[in-house]
C-alpha cells in the first residue's frame, strides 16, 4: 500500500518538481517516512534538502537504507538533480557508546529543553550515540529507544572503554534513594544522588593513609562505605547498606525461569515481580517517567521487571506485542501474576487498535498500575477498587518464562548491552 503511495506522489510531484523542488522533496521524503522511519522511538530519519547556490545537497542520516534508496530514486524519477550527503547508520553497529551520567537522565524527541519528553534512563546506562546538535547528542537506549539528552548527562566513551566497563567491578543501587558523597561520613558534601537501579564502579583501592587523611581508621570508617567512581568520572562515596555488587545482584535474580521450571520457581519469580511492584506504590505519575522518582504506565512495567533483570521495551503499545499471548475472553482465570494487562480501543471496522495503558496483574481480578499514581485497582465491577478503565482491556501478555526467546524480551545477564 505504502509503495504505491509512493509512486502516486511521484507522479503528482512531476509536474511541479522543476518549479519548486523543496517542495517536491518534502511532500516525497513525508511519504518516505511513513514507510520506511513511520516511528521515531525506533528508527532515524533526519534527511533535509539544502541549496548552495545552484547545488541541491541531501544531507542528514537515517537507521533505514531503504528510505534512503527510496528517495533518491523518487527524486531522480522527477528530475530533481541532487548531491547525495546522506549518512545511513547502523543501529547494531559498536562504534560510538556512552554511559548516562545523572541519577535519572531524561531523552527528549528533539533537541530542545521544551521538546516533549520522550523516556528516562538510569545512572549507568550504556548507550550508543549517533548525532550531534549544539550541546544535544542522539543516543539509543539498551532497549532500543532513540532521544535527545544534553551533552552533560552522558559521557562519551570508545568501543574499549564499553569493554572495560563491562567487565569491571560494577555496584548498584538497590534502594530507593541513596546519596554519593564527597567523603565517607554522613555529613560530607553531597556529589549527586542515586536512584534504585543506577549503576557505578566500585573504585575502594585507597590505601590506609589516605583514609587517615579524613582522620578515619581502617576499622572504624571503611566498614560503612564503598569508594566508587561515577559514570561521569567523579569519585564518591556510598554507604554499602544502599548498593550490591551488580554480578552478584544479576545471578540473584529470581526472574529467570522457563516454561520448564519447577512450579514453586515460577510462583517464586511471580512473586518477586510483585513484591518489586507493589514498593512503587503513591508514587507519582510523570509521562515518559521510568525511575522509582516518578512513572507513567509502561515506565512502571519496564522499570518493575529492569529492577528484577528482565529488560521490556519502553512503551505500552510495544509491551502488548511481546511475550505470550494470554486467553482473557471469558475473564481472568488465565491470568498469572505478572502478566501484563493492556487496555485501549479494540480493532473494529474503520479503526485499529490502539493500546493506550498498561498494568501488571496479581491476582483475584487485581492489579497494579501508574494512573495518577501507582495503585492497586480491580477488574471486577462489584470491587470497591474497580478501575473504571476495565471495560477497555484489550489484551494481556506472559512476560515470565518468555525472555531471551526474542530480543524483545531480554535479561540484563544474558543480552542487551549490561553484560
Amino acid at each position: 500500500m505504502r509503495k504505491y503511495s509512493i509512486l502516486t506522489i511521484i507522479c503528482l510531484l512531476a509536474i511541479t518538481s522543476c518549479k519548486d523542488p523543496q517542495a517536491t522533496f518534502d511532500k516525497l521524503s513525508s511519504e518516505v517516512k511513513k514507510e520506511f522511519a513511520p516511528d521515531r522511538r525506533s528508527s532515524i530519519y533526519d534527511i533535509k534538502l539544502e541549496e548552495n547556490g545552484k547545488e541541491l545537497i541531501l544531507r542528514g542520516l537515517t537507521t533505514e537504507q531503504g528510505a534512503k534508496d527510496a528517495l533518491l530514486k523518487g527524486l531522480d524519477s522527477l528530475g530533481v538533480s541532487i548531491l547525495d550527503s546522506v549518512t545511513v547508520i547502523d543501529s547494531t553497529c559498536e562504534d560510538n557508546y556512552a554511559l548516562a551520567t545523572l541519577s535519572v537522565n531524561n531523552l527528549r524527541y528533539s533537541p530542545n529543553y521544551s521538546a516533549e519528553m520522550a523516556t528516562q534512563v538510569l545512572m549507568g546506562a550504556p548507550l550508543r550515540t549517533f548525532q550531534k546538535d549544539g550541546n544535544w547528542i542522539k543516543v539509543q537506549t539498551p532497549e532500543g529507544y532513540f532521544g535527545w539528552v544534553t551533552s552533560k548527562s552522558v559521557k562519551p566513551i570508545t568501543k574499549e572503554e564499553y569493554e572495560k566497563w563491562k567487565a569491571s567491578k560494577r555496584l548498584v543501587v538497590t534502594k530507593h534513594y541513596t546519596l554519593f558523597r564527597a567523603e565517607p561520613r554522613e555529613d560530607a558534601d553531597v556529589v549527586c544522588d542515586g536512584v534504585w537501579g543506577d549503576i557505578v564502579n566500585r573504585y575502594d583501592t585507597q590505601s590506609t593513609k589516605d583514609w587517615e587523611n579524613f582522620g578515619l581508621s581502617l576499622v572504624s570508617g571503611v566498614g560503612k562505605y564503598y569508594r566508587v567512581m561515577l559514570p561521569g568520572g567523579e569519585v564518591a562515596y556510598v554507604l554499602k547498606s544502599d548498593v550490591k555488587d551488580f554480578d552478584t545482584w544479576l545471578d540473584g535474580m529470581k526472574t529467570y525461569v522457563t516454561k520448564d521450571s519447577p512450579a514453586k520457581d515460577i510462583e517464586a519469580a511471580q512473586d518477586a515481580i510483585i513484591a518489586t511492584a507493589k514498593q512503587f506504590l503513591g508514587f507519582p505519575y510523570l509521562w515518559a517517567g521510568t525511575s522509582i522518582k516518578a512513572l507513567d504506565c509502561s515506565g512502571f512495567s519496564k522499570t518493575t521487571y529492569q529492577l528484577n533483570g528482565i529488560q521490556l521495551l519502553r512503551d505500552a503499545s510495544q509491551q502488548a506485542k511481546t511475550g505470550e499471548h494470554v486467553d482473557i475472553e471469558n475473564g481472568w482465570e488465565n491470568l498469572q501474576k505478572g502478566d501484563l494487562l493492556f487496555f485501549g480501543r479494540k480493532a473494529s471496522e474503520g479503526k485499529s487498535e490502539r493500546i493506550t495503558h498498561v498494568g501488571i496483574y496479581i491476582e483475584d481480578g487485581v492489579f497494579i498500575h501508574s494512573a495518577s499514581v501507582v495503585r492497586i485497582n480491580s477488574l471486577d465491577p462489584e470491587s470497591d477498587i474497580y478501575y473504571s478503565g476495565s471495560k477497555n482491556l484489550v489484551r494481556a501478555r506472559r512476560i515470565l518464562t518468555n525472555h531471551d526467546i526474542t530480543p524483545d524480551i531480554t535479561t540484563l545477564k544474558h543480552g542487551g548491552l549490561y553484560k
